[in-house]
């Protein structure tokens, strides 16, 4: 079985997230999408431990965030000698 979710963030709450943790082990492949890691710092929680822990595929189109930079670098096993400078 699988499910797409986009906009992951709007769709959270206590159900989805154990959805998220359980999906794999039921045979239930989820795709999920969201524009930056700051979307899964919801009203109902932080997602991106869940989210992190539970997922092993990222797919990573281009980001501007730097937080989400950095979120994107520890994910991938590379280490990161210096920060990027920003243009102000």
């Amino acid at each position: 079985v699988e499910a797409v979710v986009d906009e992951y963030q709007q769709a959270a709450g206590s159900q989805i997230r154990t959805i998220t943790a359980q999906a794999r082990s039921r045979g239930l492949h989820l795709l999920i999408s969201h524009q930056s890691m700051s979307d899964l710092k919801t009203a109902a929680g932080d997602l991106t431990k869940a989210v992190r822990d539970n997922t092993n595929g990222r797919v990573i189109f281009s980001t501007g965030d730097p937080d989400t930079l950095d979120e994107m670098v520890k994910l991938s096993g590379v280490e990161a000698r210096e920060r990027a400078k920003w243009p102000v």
